[in-house]
């Protein structure tokens, strides 16, 4: 019973960090999409997880620098949240409006960032290799803390920022925007990665602790989030041709 309740905590904690960000921005829509299809873009940004995650485990058997291999990850995150919704999702009627494009993007975040905390809060809950020393609660909660703000939102916006950029080429029927929009997301991932990855190993650039890094890194994430809920508006109001 022990188990099963720390799996239920894991599973809830892990759903309802992303879910809030998620419905934080999506509430920008002020034409709510259908559950049926937000459960959807959930579902598909979970099988972007996992796609991502095979992917990534074949990169890191090449020979390759690890700067290389992180920015190579962030693009390949970024693609595949994108394609599933694209393909499944974005060719369908209930695509309509500009904001759309954001929303099922932000869903499809939602799903990956709840995947990939599920994946990572029960290894972090079944390792001993922290140095904390407080219970196993407090510890997947501090973890969750974290992310919540760090990985958990960095999903939301990158996501958000290349739903923009679809819906933005379709409007002015360039591909530039896309383009634009999706590079900044990976730039942003990639950054995001390597300050996180390289200064929790002891290997930033000038021995900066990593609380000190995470902190550095909230401000780039709230800025990103006020560029986003513009971009939310901007889209809200425009209409479909």
């Amino acid at each position: 019973m022990g188990l099963v309740f720390d799996l239920l905590i894991i599973f809830l904690i892990s759903f309802i960090l992303p879910l809030i960000w998620f419905i934080y921005f999506s509430s920008k829509d002020k034409h709510p999409e259908p559950f049926l299809w937000i459960f959807i873009a959930i579902f598909l940004g979970m099988m972007a997880g996992v796609v991502s995650y095979y992917t990534e485990g074949f990169f890191s058997q090449l020979d390759i620098s690890e700067k290389y291999l992180y920015f190579l990850n962030a693009f390949v995150e970024e693609f595949f949240k994108f394609l599933f919704v694209f393909l499944i999702i974005f060719p369908k009627k209930v695509f309509d409006e500009p904001v759309d494009g954001m929303v099922y993007m932000i869903a499809s975040a939602f799903g990956f960032a709840f995947l990939e905390n599920s994946l990572f809060l029960f290894s972090s809950f079944s390792s001993n290799a922290y140095f904390l020393k407080i219970d196993k609660y407090s510890l997947i909660l501090l973890i969750g803390f974290f992310r919540f703000l760090g990985a958990n939102l960095l999903h939301i916006l990158s996501s958000a920022l290349i739903g923009y950029g679809y819906s933005m080429a379709l409007k002015v029927r360039r591909v530039f925007p896309f383009l634009i929009s999706f590079i900044s997301a990976w730039i942003l991932h990639f950054i995001f990665n390597s300050i996180i990855i390289f200064s929790s190993l002891g290997s930033s650039t000038e021995n900066i602790p990593f609380y000190f890094n995470f902190i550095f890194l909230i401000p780039i994430l709230w800025f990103v989030s006020l560029v986003v809920i513009i971009e939310l508006k901007k889209l809200v109001s425009l209409k479909n041709d």
